[in-house]
């Protein structure tokens, strides 16, 4: 809610945010709007062209970022729709603390190379944790880490690279832009979205966006807080704070939310986990048999090949 606000008043369409809020529109669904929806939000003609005029020149930021970092827009696609698939995601949402501010001591040209700088700060740090940008939804930036390509840590890859992107800011920190993230994993239906020109192709359907940008808004700034779901793939590889539970908007029961500081000196996610139980193997008598006559089998061969006298426990 506060995040719409920010965005609207610094476009000088802040008297306009009571409207939207009542018809339950978000910061994250803006690019989603079309002049019919902002009518039933009883929106006059002159602010419905000019919020319009906001969300393309949003995308036209986010197009020029992607162009610096040599990539190619995201454009509209007309072929047939591909078959959604389900995935587990780990997202990361990165945006800018008090951008009103911002609109307010910059001149809007200022304003606009410093919002690139950050967005090609955010995109290369994503890529080079092998993650994808999904979204920039006004001065926020989403990524995603499970898709299209997966990795078995790709939580740890989100929050690594959200912990990057804070770091990486030092220089933008000196022109007055501070930001924060928020990581949430979770179940998502991957597949385009949309209509005709206006399908989209890797469209996500789940909470788990919408999760991470409630947490980013709960988060200090310039730091970066995870959910619990998140903790629980990643405990051990970074220090962290507990920051308690806490009652997200749409979210039917409190979530832990944890502020992570640092990596853990842990050089991967078996070391991390030493000292702790890890779980047991069920119904494995089998499968461990074999493992153990393999085991023993090896210890012979190379103490027959090497001449080594073999040590029995």
């Amino acid at each position: 809610m506060a995040e719409l606000r920010e965005w609207l008043e610094a476009r000088g369409l802040g008297r306009y945010a009571d409207a939207l809020l009542a018809q339950d529109i978000e910061l994250d669904i803006l690019p989603e709007l079309t002049d019919a929806d902002l009518t039933a939000a009883g929106l006059p003609v002159g602010a419905r062209k000019r919020l319009l005029q906001a969300i393309e020149g949003q995308r036209n930021l986010a197009d020029a970022a992607m162009q610096a970092m040599g990539s190619p827009p995201i454009v509209p696609t007309t072929e047939p729709a591909t078959e959604a698939e389900r995935r587990q995601l780990t997202v990361l949402f990165c945006d800018v603390v008090n951008s009103t501010h911002l609109a307010e001591t910059l001149d809007p040209e200022d304003l606009r190379n410093l919002l690139l700088s950050f967005q090609k700060v955010c995109a290369e740090l994503v890529q080079r944790h092998e993650g994808q940008i999904g979204l920039f939804i006004g001065d926020g930036v989403t990524a995603y880490f499970g898709y299209p390509r997966a990795h078995e840590d790709s939580a740890q890859r989100a929050v690594q690279a959200g912990l990057d992107i804070m770091a990486g800011l030092t220089q933008l920190r000196t022109a007055g832009l501070e930001a924060r993230c928020g990581v949430h994993t979770g179940a998502v239906v991957v597949g385009e979205l949309g209509v005709g020109e206006k399908r989209l192709s890797d469209g996500i359907v789940g909470e788990a966006p919408n999760i991470a940008a409630r947490l980013q808004a709960l988060a200090p700034p310039g730091s970066l807080v995870m959910s619990e779901a998140t903790q629980r793939i990643v405990e051990g590889l970074f220090e962290i704070e507990l920051l308690g539970p806490q009652i997200l908007k749409g979210v039917s029961a409190p979530i832990a939310i944890y502020r992570v500081l640092r990596p853990s000196a842990a050089p991967n996610r078996f070391e991390a986990r030493s000292g702790q139980f890890l779980t047991p193997l069920v119904g494995r008598e089998t499968e461990l048999g074999f493992l153990t006559k393999r085991w023993e089998s090896a210890k012979f061969t190379c103490a027959a090949l090497y001449d080594v006298p073999l040590r029995r426990k």
